[in-house]
């Protein structure tokens, strides 16, 4: 069972008040007349209003949508220069350090090859490779 108060019972008509409602006006020539004469029907119809102003005012997009469009639309902007910005960084931040690893490991290579025991292992190596050749 549905409680509703006994105000509501006094009109047939008093049910329909949300549905001779467009854009906040009445519409409709029978009902909008009922309604503006009818005493129960006209406190429903004001209640709906309200209400219906209420929810307007909760909700940007019905009263603004070119502003609230545009400033979505900057914001967007905003937010996709500030990630493609930190993308870029990052990025940078990224080659930066392989390429110090990189310069870092070629320091560490060039060291290792002039090293003593690899150039002693090198002469010894070629040594004994063209002793090799030329007597053999």
């Amino acid at each position: 069972m549905d409680v509703v108060s006994k105000e509501e019972y006094g009109c047939p008509h008093s049910h329909k008040a949300s549905l001779i409602l467009e854009n906040g006006e009445l519409a409709g020539e029978f009902l909008s007349r009922h309604f503006e004469s009818c005493e129960v029907c006209n406190l429903k119809l004001k209640k709906l209003k309200s209400d219906r102003k209420l929810f307007l005012k909760q909700i940007p997009f019905v009263t603004a949508p070119v502003e609230v469009k545009d400033i979505f639309e900057a914001e967007s902007r905003e937010m996709t220069l500030k990630v493609k910005k930190r993308v870029v960084s990052l990025k940078r931040k990224k080659m930066g350090e392989t390429s110090e690893k990189a310069m870092v490991f070629f320091a560490d290579l060039k060291e290792a090859l002039l090293s003593k025991p690899v150039v002693i292992s090198i002469c010894l190596v070629s040594t004994v490779w063209s002793y090799l050749k030329i007597f053999n």
